[in-house]
């Protein structure tokens, strides 16, 4: 069966288009469903409804909060939380100063995430909250 080009037949219409490689981050995919759907919702969870605009907003503040806790591009964040929106949240802001997320299931034992943190390194580690987990 050929395969469908999604760049040229409609309804499809092609928005972000990588070449050689990513040159584009969740972030930025973010921001810009922040501009372009603004008052679209982006996550829904326990009864809350996040639009675009204000997941970019909190992506932008954690990502201020994460900075002023000194945690430099290429650094390690540890999340030990169960299923959230404030794990989304994170995950956009840790990409936007190019620090990388290191779930952690908070189901796991005292050894295996000790484990996990000594391997990995972080330079922070997140845990509970209204996520629950850790």
């Amino acid at each position: 069966m050929p395969r469908a080009d999604h760049t040229t037949a409609p309804p499809y219409r092609q928005i972000i288009t990588p070449r050689d490689g990513c040159d584009f981050t969740i972030y930025d995919l973010i921001a810009r469903n922040a501009r372009i759907y603004a008052h679209k919702e982006a996550i829904v969870y326990d009864g809350r409804r996040t639009d675009f605009k204000t997941y970019k907003k909190l992506c932008d503040q954690y990502a201020a909060g994460l900075s002023g806790e000194g945690v430099p591009a290429g650094d390690r964040i540890a999340v030990l939380a169960g299923n959230c929106d404030d794990f989304l949240i994170l995950c956009g802001a840790a990409v936007k100063i190019g620090a990388i997320v290191v779930p952690v299931n908070w189901r796991l034992g005292e050894e295996e995430i000790a484990y996990i943190l000594a391997d990995t390194t972080p330079k922070l580690l997140v845990s509970g909250g209204e996520c629950g987990g850790g």
